[in-house]
């Protein structure tokens, strides 16, 4: 599954507006604050002035950026497929993935068209881009049937809590990083890491995770 890094400040504004909207993140970001307190609308126009001022005041040289990004993943690229390839039963064979960078301190993806958003923190990016990967390892297997059975929320809870196997799986090539989760998520990750540390199998793993997120969604009424 080659990836493609790749920078188009055209390409913000769709970051933006997805993560300005995310039904994960409780809180306005950083990031989301600055824009806010210089315009009082997201539109493209907005968000490319926010860019064009952004990259020069921080000294940022996308091309070495992107080189950079490059470099870090493919010390622990081939790793990281083999891995997840054996976890989820089938080679990730779908188009080549393109990875957008983005200002943003949050960062959105698209299931369907394989591509998505990653920050500009080096230490980090490794990490993010293992858990955008690992959401279109759980779509293509199941996820994508969990979606149209279960419905966006409880599809949403699994997808997000099952990235917690990656400080499991990959530790050695977070190289210190942690997938923190989001705090609605914490029970969920507890259950998800004891099952697959119990059963060593992802889809045993995943079907416990969907009983536990469909009796929790009921509870709530959703």
């Amino acid at each position: 599954m080659p990836i493609s890094f790749r920078y188009d400040i055209n390409k913000e504004y769709e970051n933006f507006r997805k993560s300005f909207n995310s039904r994960n993140h409780q809180l306005a970001s950083p990031r989301q604050q600055e824009f806010f307190s210089q315009f009082t609308e997201l539109n493209p126009e907005n968000a490319r002035a926010f860019v064009e001022r952004y990259i020069p005041d921080h000294g940022i040289i996308m091309d070495e950026m992107i080189q950079k990004v490059r470099e870090q993943w493919q010390d622990v690229g081939k790793t990281f497929y083999s891995r997840a390839d054996k976890i989820f039963g089938i080679p990730f064979s779908h188009e080549p993935v393109t990875a957008w960078l983005t200002i943003h301190d949050r960062c959105s993806y698209g299931e369907h068209n394989t591509d998505f958003f990653i920050h500009l923190n080096l230490p980090t990016v490794n990490k993010t881009i293992m858990h955008e990967l690992w959401h279109f390892y759980f779509y293509f297997s199941v996820g994508h049937d969990i979606l149209q059975q279960h419905g966006r929320s409880i599809y949403n809870d699994i997808k997000e809590s099952l990235t917690v196997l990656l400080n499991v799986i990959f530790v050695d090539l977070l190289k210190g990083a942690t997938d923190k989760g989001y705090p609605q998520h914490a029970e969920l990750r507890k259950i998800i890491a004891m099952e697959y540390e119990k059963t060593n199998s992802i889809f045993l793993t995943i079907d416990s995770a969907l009983k536990y997120a469909s009796k929790t969604n009921a509870s709530s009424g959703g």
